[in-house]
């Protein structure tokens, strides 16, 4: 952790868990970087797009779906 993300966290800032990969540029590196499955992966980038396409509702659908997908394999024991 770095001296200056300590300093915040101290004060009620950032946290280390925020931090960006170093030469992470797309979602894909932070979906590998925190070792997402395909459907949280995908959630993440439904929420991530949320805005960007006209397709508000059909994002949260989607990422919700994602959602629901990854809680069956949990509770099925997959993962």
């Amino acid at each position: 952790m770095s001296k200056r993300n300590t300093e915040l966290r101290a004060t009620g800032g950032t946290t280390h868990y925020y931090e960006l990969p170093l030469n992470a540029t797309e979602l894909k590196h932070l979906i590998r970087h925190k070792k997402m499955s395909h459907p949280i992966g995908e959630a993440f980038c439904a929420l991530y797009r949320l805005h960007d396409n006209g397709e508000y509702k059909r994002n949260l659908e989607k990422a919700r779906y994602y959602i629901d997908t990854e809680l069956v394999y949990l509770e099925e024991g997959s993962l």
